[in-house]
């Protein structure tokens, strides 16, 4: 690690999409998935903070906003290797701010989102993000751009792909709970947002993939296991502060006490939540899933689809008179399960509420597979091998799957 130039640091939002910042997120990043639910959360999180903007903003505690990994080369803009969902949607939030609050101080806001280009000087207009080339376009057009969101919420029921229609849903969520502040309540959350909310800053110089990898693979399981567990907000910033020292001081990461790592008593309570109903941890259970979808393809799993989706085997509501039913006899029994590792598959396409609960064979057949009767994820290959869905079978796939993480992640 001595020969990298590795730098971390604590910095507002407005220092982070000030000045000269650009930043690139790479075509190898997953499409933006955030929600809804991740989104609002964020949202009344920081409304709460601010305290109804009746204070002076000075006087509010800083709020940590969690971390992004940056790449950082001889070109102008710097390389999102982490902590672009949360970038992503920061942006976004500034833009619904700038569209509701009058023109004279919604151009400040502007400076966040873009860099204005100068005819005369030939500097061209830089937007301040640039996401995967996939919905760099549509992402400027509509959310960057003055006058766009306007145009974005006229797109309800469009078909879009799941990333844009994500952004699209936050986008018109965040305006519909914000158009509901006066002037001077949009105005101190801009502000809160620019000056008092923080995220830590780790980058590095130049690509040591090795590095990188270790670091970034421990870091995120660090990370949702803190959301998993439901560590607080200010333990959260304390280890990550931690963390930040001891790469500024050089120390060696990979030590079981380094703060990088999760103590021993951290890897049970993880172990065990994981071990429950994964499902409802939201912005961790996809993640989860991909990382076993990494280590059961041995590698080569690829992610390149517009919509990657969550669906239960046995569904969350099976009719009366379905076969789930007689499989599956009592509530106590159907809630044990449905929401477990064991019960869940990955599918490259979007949920479809009827299909949900089609009879396990017709499932199998109907939906989890592509026309060619495949499926491109391991896990859900692995489903389409059983003739039948029993408590047993789950429990047996349970087993597997938490062993394959307790190997991965060393739990």
């Amino acid at each position: 690690m001595s020969k990298m130039n590795i730098r971390g640091s604590e910095k507002p939002i407005g220092k982070i999409f000030g000045e000269d910042a650009i930043f690139t997120i790479p075509l190898y990043q997953r499409p933006y998935a955030w929600t809804t639910e991740q989104s609002e959360e964020l949202l009344q999180d920081l409304l709460r903070a601010m305290r109804g903007g009746e204070e002076p903003i000075d006087d509010l505690p800083p709020y940590f906003l969690g971390s992004v990994v940056l790449i950082e080369d001889e070109e102008l803009d710097a390389k999102v290797v982490d902590g672009q969902q949360r970038l992503t949607t920061i942006t976004m939030l500034l833009a619904v701010l700038r569209s509701l609050i009058n023109s004279e101080n919604a151009d400040a806001l502007t400076d966040f989102l873009c860099e204005k280009g100068n005819l005369i000087k030939g500097i061209p207009k830089r937007y301040r993000l640039r996401p995967r080339k996939q919905d760099a376009q549509f992402f400027e057009k509509y959310i960057q751009d003055d006058g766009g969101i306007e145009e974005l919420k006229a797109l309800q029921g469009a078909q879009l792909s799941e990333s844009q229609g994500n952004i699209r849903d936050n986008t018109v969520a965040f305006v519909r709970e914000l158009q509901t502040l006066s002037e001077k309540q949009l105005i101190s959350l801009s502000q809160f947002i620019i000056n008092r909310c923080f995220m830590i800053v780790v980058s590095v110089s130049s690509l040591d993939l090795n590095w990188y990898y270790a670091f970034s693979q421990t870091l995120n399981v660090s990370s949702y296991a803190f959301v998993i567990c439901r560590v607080p907000p200010y333990r959260r910033k304390d280890r990550y502060f931690e963390i930040l020292k001891a790469i500024h001081d050089g120390k060696v990461l990979y030590t079981p006490n380094s703060p990088l790592q999760l103590s021993s008593r951290e890897r049970q309570e993880f172990y065990r939540l994981l071990n429950g109903d994964i499902y409802l941890a939201s912005q961790a259970c996809q993640y989860v899933l991909l990382r076993l979808e990494t280590r059961l393809s041995e590698g080569t799993a690829s992610y390149e689809f517009e919509t990657v989706s969550i669906e239960h085997v046995l569904p969350q509501g099976p009719s009366p008179d379905s076969n789930w039913v007689k499989a599956f006899p009592t509530k106590e029994i159907r809630e044990k399960y449905v929401h477990r590792l064991g019960n869940l598959v990955l599918l490259s396409r979007s949920r479809n509420m009827k299909a949900e609960n089609y009879d396990f064979i017709d499932k199998k057949q109907k939906y989890f597979t592509t026309r060619a009767g495949i499926s491109p994820f391991v896990l859900t290959t692995q489903v389409l091998r059983y003739q039948e869905w029993t408590p047993a079978v789950i429990e047996q796939r349970q087993n597997q799957l938490m062993s394959t993480l307790r190997d991965l992640w060393r739990l």
